[in-house]
């Protein structure tokens, strides 16, 4: 490493952290800029981290992930619809607080010379020689800093299908599949977690059960061999088998296998409602890929999500690496274990093991990606926040049930947006003008329901009193 002062230049061989057996103990300093688009699909980036806990299940603090999100911004130059992306992904910060322990928006501030010229956008902050005026973007930043709570509440959203309620819950089948390296599949268990009964039982040695297809671009799919079946590796995508079923939810799938030759591992998917490159949807547990990590992997409508370098998750990303992956070896039996739900649906736990050693269980926050109304929901000793982002174009009636909470008969409601022909406005809020500013109305709250009905394009923060 290289360090300036203008006038010498320190340079310093840094060989402590190559040299640490173990990553999880450090904070991952991360910056991103990224489109509308990236952000309203990433918001639950921060789920697939990996958490550890202790014996009596309270977080293992010195060994989950913790991350930093130094720099972020949507790249849409401070128009409203970039403020609501922004506001989605933080959400999402909120709601996996044990693992982002900070955030910070940049740019932050941005001089408007006299002749009218800045440097660059987006920024938070905008002034000249004469005032200061703020962007959408700052007071998304305002509102979730103002109304923050220290605790945050589990929550549950459904959405309406053929005119009846339908919760949001993770779902689909299972994919079985080679990379480069030639695998070969003994067995394969799919098993219900809610009462234990078989979905799938299938000995490769035996005949096919008639729901498995092959991925499509597989070159030579599978062998047939007298062990089970062989899947070619190849030199791109994935070679294999999968197996839809939209009904399957919170279940275990257990994989045994062996590495014929290659270099690379299995990649063994779950809640698979998508298989097509251009479509795939599918959480891929990815076991010694590339010759050394292993991880998950998340594809959502075809493109690798949370890929800010080459890996999608903090246990498969940089030097974190070093601390989730064991070598695998060739011609050896591993049975390899992803429960799609945990003990009460809500964990992604991924393992394998050769029947004398195991490798480290993998521990992720599991639910069905919400993209309709992004949510989060914080509470202190005198108050609840709710924080409500609806993305779309399209203003949307929701309700609001709060459970085993007593709160007062008003609120307050905060609202952030403004009229369809600003939503995609460069630089929207402009000196002496600004034309996106947040809205406060007090609302009454019943015994029943509270039915709001959020704005296109709006960030909403309901502040209710605790009483008792």
């Amino acid at each position: 490493m290289a360090f300036a002062d203008g006038h010498n230049v320190i340079e310093e061989t840094v060989t402590w952290y190559r040299n640490q057996p173990d990553y999880m103990d450090t904070i991952a300093d991360e910056h991103y800029y990224r489109s509308n688009e990236y952000l309203l699909k990433n918001a639950d980036r921060y789920n697939y981290y990996h958490r550890a806990y202790q014996a009596d299940g309270s977080l293992d603090w010195r060994a989950t992930s913790k991350v930093f999100v130094g720099e972020y911004a949507s790249t849409d130059k401070n128009t409203l619809a970039g403020a609501v992306a922004e506001a989605a992904i933080m959400t999402g910060f909120e709601n996996n607080a044990d693992v982002v322990r900070l955030a910070a928006y940049a740019p932050l501030f941005n001089k408007v010379l006299t002749d009218g010229t800045y440097r660059w956008t987006p920024d938070c902050i905008w002034f000249d020689d004469e005032t200061v005026w703020f962007t959408p973007n700052y007071y998304v930043q305002q509102l979730y800093a103002k109304y923050l709570g220290n605790k945050v509440l589990a929550t549950s959203f459904s959405a309406y299908a053929k005119g009846k309620p339908a919760a949001i819950v993770p779902h689909g089948g299972i994919e079985i599949a080679a990379g480069s390296a030639d695998l070969l599949v003994k067995r394969v268990t799919v098993t219900s977690n809610k009462d234990g009964s078989v979905l799938l039982d299938q000995d490769f040695t035996g005949e096919l059960h008639p729901g498995w297809q092959v991925i499509p671009g597989s070159a030579e799919s599978f062998v047939r061999d007298s062990e089970g079946i062989v899947l070619k590796g190849q030199s791109s995508g994935r070679s294999g088998l999968y197996f839809l079923n939209d009904s399957w939810s919170d279940y275990t799938v257990e994989v045994l296998a062996s590495r014929r030759q290659g270099a690379d591992g299995f990649y063994v998917g779950v809640g698979l409602t998508e298989i097509a490159a251009e479509n795939k949807n599918v959480l891929e547990y990815a076991v010694g890929y590339g010759g050394n990590a292993t991880g998950l992997k998340v594809f959502k409508q075809g493109v690798e999500a949370y890929t800010l370098g080459d890996y999608s998750s903090s246990t498969a990303a940089g030097n974190l690496r070093a601390a989730c992956y064991e070598g695998i070896e060739d011609n050896t039996d591993y049975t390899i274990t992803v429960n799609y739900g945990g003990a009460d649906g809500s964990r992604l736990l991924c393992s394998y093991a050769d029947g004398q050693t195991a490798g480290r269980v993998l521990d992720y926050k599991l639910e069905a990606y919400n993209s309709e109304v992004f949510n989060s929901v914080t509470r202190d000793a005198e108050h609840v926040y709710v924080k409500l982002v609806n993305p779309d174009d399209v203003a949307k009636a929701t309700e609001l049930k709060l459970l085993d909470l007593n709160v007062s008969g008003t609120a307050k409601l905060i609202t952030l947006s403004g009229d369809a022909s600003l939503v995609h406005v460069p630089n929207v809020n402009q000196k002496l003008n600004e034309r996106i500013v947040p809205l406060e109305q007090q609302i009454t709250v019943d015994s029943g329901p509270l039915v709001l009905n959020l704005q296109a394009n709006s960030v909403n923060v309901l502040v209710f009193d605790l009483e008792g």
